[in-house]
């Protein structure tokens, strides 16, 4: 057990999504939320000030990059 928030634990999924897609060689993927917060932030709508969560929208940001890089 650990101590995180709901928006903490979207980002670990969509994390580990994004990762489970790269290992099995999905080329295209849609990714829905119903957390108005991480869905404005990966958008760049919301500013993320709070340091959990800039490293959160960092990490989905390198990832995605990483796969439009590579497809």
């Amino acid at each position: 057990m650990f101590k995180a928030s709901n928006n903490e634990v979207k980002y670990e999924a969509l994390i580990a999504g994004i990762e489970l897609c790269y290992m099995s060689d999905v080329t295209s993927v849609k990714s829905y939320s119903n957390s108005q917060l991480v869905v404005s932030q990966l958008n760049g709508e919301y500013e993320t000030k709070d340091g959990t969560m800039v490293a959160y929208v960092s990490e989905c940001v390198k990832l995605l990059a990483y796969q439009n890089n590579f497809r």
